[in-house]
């Protein structure tokens, strides 16, 4: 309880002040520098042994012949417990008494800050072994301090090795709304900056840190930085669920044992409930020993100076009930560093000087002590010392953790090699088994093609590109046979060249971020968009004209013969590629498609906690794709109603080979009907279905493309392959010669079709009056029953 009480400043009223200065009696062979010292005792003048450790050093320095060989520190001590006591005090050493050379002390931080801003004043070093408040390392405030016990800051390069250690990178803090926290906190995250270490929240609270533990949770912070005396932090953790195997919380040492365990009945949990909270908490705080078998400038191990104190404190001090506070050692070996400190000064004095000197108006002999100071480098009883430009004491940081509800050290941070040294006696345990994630682990993935499903419909495109090459070798084979002369082959051709597009277009459309990089991808978006659209309208427009050849040619009532030509047709097809290219010319200029990455909201994974999927999906967009699409799309829509139209006209058309409204009619039905179904389905589908809206859309083209194909060119094949040819000829022969070009043969089955309409009109015509005819007669003789009868 001791312990505890001389960490909390604010509680104490404790202060130890010694303030250095020299005499020289006339019987003595040294001239003897006085410390005098102010000191609260507590009731008891050997309160905590610091007082006892301080004598102790003086003997061990003054016994020494290689430091301060010509001098002897003397002690002297006085009772102070406030900081207008305290300050008053070292006035009166200043101006009464022999010249004063440093001040020793004291141990509360709220008298250190008074002493720390008066001492500077008179030129005075001042060295405390006691005070931690991180605020006291303000230089520009406090500018002459010197402490050999440790600042509250030195926990802050161990907690950043131990985040560093276990690959922790997010993190998240909270402390009390108290300047011996939020300062610490403040250079920690100063620290943290500088270590590129991400401070997911950074909270402080005053009385109830309810809504900091709330907004911790909210932000996902799995490991916790606490600042902050007491239980309440973790009772509301508790209540938070903020516990367990994906936590890791860093508790602010030195509060005693057990400590967790304390007061938590009044803020709503029972002692399970803080021991389940606590488990596994790491805890770091200041060593304020020397390692066991580490021999310290005086000759003393620390258990053998801890022994010889607690002798001194019994014998000298006639104390029963002996505790050593930790700070006893701090107190040793402030004496020592004091001792040093003015040793190397000696060397570096001007020649026309001694110690005896200085003054306090003497800023040369200051500096040099402050030089000499800052150059201390001894191992004490508290281990290595030594000095950090702010007056700090760098030293080593105990890192305990909390294992079945009991405080165990399980390892060392030396900040002067900047290592951790584990205790293999005592390893860290995790409650999950291994260390917590310091946040969910996001990691990205693709939204793309499967291969299997990509090389399924390429190899399908494959075949129909085939099916093209077959049928393209078929027209030219058999160009000159009557029956391909009468279906206009050159026609068929580009017909077939712009299926061949179409199931090229299927496989671009397969293609993405998976078998592409952003630039090729950005290519291909817009190239598969030129194949389609041309394609489209190779096949169809082709298809069309040949058909708009026959709507002339049969809806002329004319008897005259007019004359189409394959140039016509060809004409027709390239104005309709001509609007095509500047359409999409207009639109790669204006505003041509890119890849756009869309980032999708994380998802968890299947199998492994902690982890969550973050999906994107590379897709073709432009500003305002969703115009120009339309724009095509009622562009195709015309052409398409152009050839049902044509195709209705041309129905009563049955010259074989020549007409091919029928299949046109298929063809456009099962274009419009796969069209209006695969765009609603794609567009239904959810984003992470690319599969899926793939092979929706590579299926429709390839049906509608197989279908055309088959529809058109099936038919021909078969008529070669069963010499129907032939049998047509020769049906033919009987009202036409046979011409030598595609366009001759056609007029001449023209025409002879028309001849045939007209002998087909006079029949109907000559039924028609045989019929009146015959029905007069029968009037007239029913008639002539009737007049019989009567």
């Amino acid at each position: 309880m001791m312990a505890a009480f001389l960490r909390h400043p604010d509680s104490l009223l404790v202060v130890l002040l010694f303030s250095v200065g020299f005499s020289t009696p006339g019987n003595a062979s040294k001239t003897e520098l006085h410390i005098s010292g102010l000191l609260y005792y507590y009731g008891n003048k050997a309160a905590f042994g610091l007082l006892p450790a301080a004598e102790m050093a003086l003997e061990y320095v003054n016994n020494r012949t290689d430091i301060l060989g010509d001098y002897t520190l003397v002690l002297n001590d006085s009772d102070a417990y406030t900081p207008g006591v305290a300050n008053k005090l070292l006035m009166d050493q200043i101006f009464n008494g022999p010249q004063k050379y440093m001040v020793y002390g004291p141990i509360s931080s709220s008298i250190a800050e008074v002493i720390s801003q008066t001492a500077p004043l008179y030129n005075l070093i001042q060295v405390s072994p006691s005070v931690t408040s991180a605020s006291l390392s303000n230089t520009r405030k406090y500018p002459t301090l010197f402490r050999t016990v440790q600042s509250d800051n030195t926990n802050n390069p161990a907690r950043l090795a131990l985040l560093q250690h276990f690959d922790w990178t997010v993190v998240g803090t909270i402390a009390k709304d108290d300047a011996l926290f939020t300062s610490v906190m403040e250079e920690f995250h100063d620290l943290l900056d500088v270590f590129n270490i991400t401070v997911r929240a950074a909270t402080t609270f005053t009385t109830n840190p309810s809504g900091q533990i709330k907004q911790l949770k909210d932000a996902n912070a799995r490991i916790i930085i606490a600042m902050n005396y007491g239980t309440a932090v973790l009772c509301e953790a508790f209540k938070a669920g903020m516990y367990g195997p994906k936590y890791q919380w860093f508790l602010t040492g030195g509060q005693g044992s057990n400590f967790y365990l304390r007061s938590s009945e009044n803020q709503g949990c029972t002692e399970e409930d803080m021991l389940a909270v606590s488990e596994g908490a790491i805890l770091t705080d200041h060593s304020y020993w020397g390692e066991e078998n580490e021999r310290a400038i005086s000759g003393h191990t620390p258990g053998e100076f801890k022994a010889e104190l607690i002798h001194r404190m019994e014998t000298v001090y006639g104390v029963d009930d002996v505790y050593v506070s930790d700070y006893a050692p701090c107190a040793f070996d402030a004496i020592w560093a004091i001792a040093l400190a003015l040793n190397g000064s000696i060397e570096h004095l001007p020649d026309d000087k001694t110690l005896p000197d200085f003054t306090y108006e003497d800023d040369e002999m200051a500096t040099i002590f402050y030089e000499e100071m800052l150059k201390t480098h001894f191992v004490g009883v508290t281990g290595p010392v030594h000095f950090t430009g702010e007056g700090d004491r760098e030293g080593r940081v105990i890192i305990y953790q909390i294992q079945g509800g009991e405080i165990v050290e399980v390892g060392i941070h030396d900040a002067y090699h900047d290592t951790i040294e584990w205790d293999p006696q005592h390893p860290l345990r995790w409650q999950g088994g291994d260390p917590p994630v310091d946040s969910v682990v996001q990691h990205p993935i693709t939204i793309g093609l499967t291969p299997a499903g990509f090389v399924a419909i390429a190899t399908v495109s494959s075949l129909g590109i085939c099916f093209c090459v077959f049928f393209l070798w078929f027209n030219i084979k058999y160009r000159s046979h009557r029956f391909i002369k009468m279906s206009s082959p050159r026609l068929n051709n580009l017909m077939i060249l712009g299926c061949l597009l179409t199931y090229l277009a299927a496989i671009l459309f397969g293609l993405d971020t998976n078998t592409l990089n952003h630039r090729q991808l950005s290519f291909v978006c817009n190239l598969r968009i030129w194949i389609m659209v041309f394609g489209f309208t190779l096949a169809f427009g082709s298809m069309f004209s040949k058909t708009w050849r026959v709507h002339v040619l049969f809806t002329n009532k004319k008897i005259e013969r007019k004359v189409v030509k394959d140039g016509h047709l060809f004409a027709m097809v390239g104005s309709f590629l001509a609007l095509d290219g500047a359409l999409l010319v207009t639109w790669m200029l204006l505003d041509p498609q890119r890849v756009v990455v869309q980032v999708f909201p994380p998802k968890e994974h299947p199998t492994e906690e902690d982890i969550l999927l973050v999906p994107s999906l590379a897709t073709c967009k432009s500003v305002y794709n969703l115009h120009w699409l339309v724009t095509i799309y009622t562009f195709k829509g015309i052409l398409v109603l152009f050839g049902i139209f044509l195709a209705w006209e041309t129905r009563r058309v049955q010259i074989p080979g020549l007409n091919d409204s029928k299949q046109i009619g298929f063809c456009t039905y099962n274009v419009m009907v796969m069209s209006v179904l695969g765009i609603t389905i794609t567009n239904i589908l959810d984003h992470s279905q690319v599969d899926v809206k793939y092979a929706i859309t590579a299926v429709c083209i390839i049906v509608c493309t197989t279908a055309t194909l088959a529809l058109v060119f099936v038919p021909k094949v078969w008529a070669i392959h069963r010499n129907s040819v032939e049998d047509m000829s020769t049906r033919f022969n009987a009202s036409a010669n046979e011409q030598s070009t595609t366009d001759g043969t056609v007029h001449n089955e023209m025409d002879m079709h028309k001849y045939k309409v007209e002998i087909l009109k006079l029949k109907t015509q000559v039924e028609h009056l045989q019929r009146q005819l015959w029905s007069k007669e029968k009037e007239s003789f029913q008639m002539d029953a009737s007049t019989s009868a009567r």
